[in-house]
């Protein structure tokens, strides 16, 4: 219903891309796909590709060439559960072949940790060898080489150990650091000054929105979550200092459900108070941790 309204006639491409969830474990997945493709939409599928019947997965290979999926696959069949908790190898290979022999077009995305890292190559010769289209590796996203592994309810179970990743990240500076380090530590943005010497180079800026699982519009998946963990009390409020005085107003003040898209863009002025707060000594950690370079 919300792809109907007018703002959206716009759109040419959609990423299925679950913050709290995967397209495999929605009870209607088909409908989700087939009302995308109506529109005549490029369709981009991020998934674990850990559930749904081979039927599913062939139908997904054959019914569109707008279609592409990528399958994250961290690994072999001894590492790739250790951050892809309850999935299964086997069963992830499978689909992926069943949707690949319908037509499909697979990406294999693996994220690289220190106890993955050995396995990149046979994992692309693998790739080669199932016939996807693309082998890709991204950097993981922990702290220090630490690494939170999250349970389906987004509460933490273990931590993966990856020394290395503190080096391949790319941070740029030690007030960033130090940034980060405070925030996850009772962060206030009142009480830390910092240097900003980092440059935020936004990938979404201008020409994309991300509509959340509790219907809210967000620039990005990354600023979905992190709202939504700062809520839970999983993190230091940092969009939510932001965003203060219109959560004060209205709870539901991006909601689509309660107002229009167009109404909440031209209200928060396309979130413009995120790129604003980019060139003071506060700005937006959430941005400044996945897009700041």
């Amino acid at each position: 219903k919300t792809l109907q309204k007018p703002i959206f006639k716009h759109v040419k491409e959609v990423l299925i891309n679950g913050n709290f969830g995967d397209i495999v474990m929605h009870p209607k997945p088909k409908e989700i796909i087939e009302t995308f493709l109506k529109r005549d939409l490029e369709i981009k599928i991020n998934t674990n590709g850990g559930a749904l019947s081979k039927e599913f997965w062939k139908w997904l290979g054959s019914i569109s060439s707008q279609i592409t999926v990528t399958f994250a696959i961290d690994g072999l069949e001894d590492t790739h559960h250790l951050y892809r908790r309850n999935t299964n190898f086997q069963t992830v290979i499978r689909n992926a072949q069943n949707f690949i022999s319908a037509g499909g077009k697979a990406i294999w995305i693996m994220t690289k940790f220190d106890h993955n890292k050995h396995q990149m190559k046979s994992c692309k010769d693998l790739a080669k060898q199932y016939n996807f289209s693309d082998f890709k590796v991204r950097l993981n996203f922990g702290r220090n080489g630490i690494v939170s592994v999250k349970d389906k309810n987004f509460q933490h179970q273990y931590y993966i150990d990856d020394n290395k990743s503190k080096q391949i990240t790319d941070f740029s500076s030690d007030q960033y650091i130090q940034g980060l380090d405070n925030y996850l530590e009772n962060w206030s943005p009142q009480e830390l000054k910092y240097e900003n010497n980092n440059k935020i180079n936004c990938h979404v800026k201008n020409y994309s929105i991300f509509l959340s699982y509790d219907k809210r519009l967000w620039p990005c998946c990354w600023t979905a979550q992190n709202y939504t963990l700062e809520n839970n009390g999983q993190l230091t409020p940092d969009l939510r200092q932001i965003y203060k005085d219109y959560e004060e107003k209205d709870k539901d003040f991006n909601n689509v459900l309660v107002h229009s898209p167009s109404k909440i863009l031209k209200n928060l002025k396309r979130f413009s108070r995120l790129s604003q707060s980019w060139d003071t000594n506060q700005p937006c950690i959430t941005c400044q941790n996945t897009c700041g370079v």
